[in-house]
């Protein structure tokens, strides 16, 4: 782990665990959440309404929403979700920060509209599956490059380790 986890504004008056999906185009050894669907869209948005008015209730002037998986990114509608949250916010006057969990194997351009509504990135791969998926493990190193040459911060880098046959070590490191 390569944690930033001292990040001010992530110090947020409360926090939510939001999963939109249980579906995941991996099937890490470690996670479960390989199978499934993406919850429905409307749904998502009731429980988003349901909850700014909890946190106008209880005075709270700072929330962050943590997208787990399944994988997040996958969800049809991430950026209309995304948005709502911030736009929800500015409504309520409450800063709502949206941090995204992904396996970052998602198509770029995917990804660059995903991206200017995400406040906080955290990446998890499981090195063994991408090798296993090599067109994933290809997905993995362009979005990670562009993540790179953009300066995008990431917040966690999640890498998950288990006997890598030394062969595959320096290709790792790279």
């Amino acid at each position: 782990i390569i944690s930033t986890n001292d990040v001010p504004e992530r110090d947020a008056g409360y926090h939510v665990t939001f999963r939109i999906t249980e579906a995941c185009d991996l099937a890490c050894d470690y996670c479960d959440w390989h199978g499934g669907s993406h919850y429905e869209y409307n749904d998502i948005i009731k429980s988003v309404d349901v909850l700014f008015t909890f946190f106008r209730k209880e005075n709270i002037k700072s929330v962050v929403f943590y997208y787990h998986g399944g994988e997040a990114s996958r969800h049809p509608k991430i950026v209309n979700i995304l948005q709502y949250i911030h736009q929800k916010g500015d409504e309520y006057g409450i800063t709502a920060l949206n941090e995204l969990q992904t396996n970052l194997t998602i198509p770029l351009k995917k990804l660059e509209h995903i991206l200017p509504h995400v406040d906080f990135l955290n990446i998890t791969f499981h090195y063994l599956e991408l090798i296993r998926r090599r067109y994933k493990l290809q997905s993995f190193i362009n979005n990670f490059k562009y993540i790179t040459l953009q300066n995008i911060r990431i917040t966690n880098l999640d890498v998950m380790l288990e006997k890598i046959d030394p062969k595959d070590l320096n290709e790792f490191r790279d």
